[in-house]
């Protein structure tokens, strides 16, 4: 088992290309969304912490990167998420499939805005 990245960089850098662009980008989406965002390892996983709470989760994987928890979303953005809808809220973009970045946006606004629970 390998051994727990320290920084999210890492977490990153431990990808192949297609997976590592994949994270790399939606970082920079979240980034973009929540300008004072807090990144940290959780779990052995990137977590963004937005006015203090564990708002996003990114993870890479051999086929995918994913992006959690997504609650229920308005129904015109779950329409366009559902095909990529995963396990426990999780939802997850194929890497070898060019990724709609407009909708990977979208979601992450709407996760920014999403009332501390």
């Amino acid at each position: 088992m390998a051994a727990t990245p320290g920084s999210v960089n890492e977490y990153i850098a431990s990808f192949p290309v297609e997976a590592r662009s994949g994270l790399e980008r939606i970082r920079a989406l979240i980034r973009q969304a929540a300008p004072n965002v807090v990144e940290e390892i959780r779990d052995g996983v990137p977590a963004m912490l937005i006015e203090g709470r564990h708002t996003i989760y990114v993870s890479g994987w051999k086929k995918h990167v994913g992006v959690y928890p997504v609650p229920k979303a308005p129904s015109s953005l779950e329409r366009e998420i559902e095909d990529y809808r995963g396990e426990n809220d999780t939802v997850r973009f194929p890497i070898k499939k060019p990724i709609d970045w407009e909708l990977v946006e979208r979601l992450i606004a709407f996760l920014v805005q999403q009332p501390a629970s």
